[in-house]
């Protein structure tokens, strides 16, 4: 569990700064995936395990958004 507890961390903690996005992303998806090797994610394949993948890669996508540099990429947001 600490190691689980220190990666949510991580990638909470995970910004762009000074990286060029590429190497970002690369950090933060090295952490997220790190993570899932720890999580027992469900394995079945009926629809509610299909949408819970589907929930999982959203907030990866949220936890990279939301660690952008604001002043780089501050319009695109609306």
């Amino acid at each position: 569990m600490p190691k689980i507890n220190w990666l949510k961390a991580e990638v909470t903690l995970c910004k762009q700064g000074n990286l060029e996005v590429v190497k970002y992303f690369s950090t933060l998806m090295g952490l997220c995936n790190g993570h899932d090797t720890y999580v027992k994610h469900p394995t079945c394949m009926c629809e509610v395990a299909a949408k819970y993948a589907k929930m999982v890669e959203d907030d990866k996508d949220h936890e990279f958004l939301i660690s952008l540099d604001d002043e780089l990429y501050l319009n695109v947001w609306p």
